[in-house]
């Protein structure tokens, strides 16, 4: 018996797209921590909670790999990240 779904997110990156698409994704994390530096103390906590979730699922899970879950975590990280620009642009402006 074959099973064709990744239990670990990082392992089917590392295994399919080798160590320079594992860094890839690892970067994607870790930028999306570094941005929310940006944030004030309640919303900072939310985006790295969020973070924190994603990092756990992909541990014991394929979370990009089914499609409900690959949409929810890649659109409400868009949406964060898009919060963070506006805070920076925001700032700048004033």
């Amino acid at each position: 018996m074959i099973s064709v779904h990744p239990h670990n997110q990082f392992l089917f990156f590392g295994v399919e797209l080798g160590l320079i698409g594992l860094f890839a994704f690892c970067y994607y994390l870790y930028a999306a921590a570094k941005a929310s530096a940006e944030l004030e103390p309640p919303r900072r906590a939310l985006v790295l909670s969020f973070l924190v979730i994603f990092v756990v699922d992909s541990l014991v899970h394929g979370a990009l790999w089914l499609a409900v879950e690959n949409h929810l975590f890649t659109f409400i990280l868009t949406l964060s990240m898009a919060e963070i620009s506006a805070v920076k642009n925001q700032s700048t402006l004033a």
